[in-house]
């Protein structure tokens, strides 16, 4: 996960679940770090910016996040994801057209 679709993906948890959601917790391997975690955890509304270890815990660097919601369930929690994942991606495309656009008129 980028380091964008972590960030929109916590705004997006807090403001979509709130108060259902009641804990998440996990390490996420960041695409551009990928040799120190980010450490996720929080409830409801009261989600703690993300804390960056200093290595791995062990040789396992996939991410792990454990979700527990009331009255969301996995399919909610998986549209998040997959949202902010695609806006972090279009908002990657869309800097990489302006960055050229400012290359071909300079």
């Amino acid at each position: 996960m980028s380091e964008v679709a972590l960030q929109l993906l916590i705004e997006a948890l807090g403001e979509n679940l709130g108060p259902r959601l009641l804990r998440v917790k996990g390490l996420v391997n960041v695409l551009e770090r990928p040799g120190t975690p980010a450490l996720l955890h929080g409830s409801q509304k009261l989600l703690h910016g993300v804390e960056w270890l200093p290595a791995w815990p062990n040789d396992d660097r996939r991410t792990r996040i454990v979700f527990i919601t009331l009255d969301a369930g996995r399919e909610m929690v998986e549209e998040l994801i997959a949202f902010a994942d695609r806006i972090a991606a279009n908002t990657q495309k869309a800097r990489q057209r302006a960055s050229q656009a400012e290359r071909l008129s300079a």
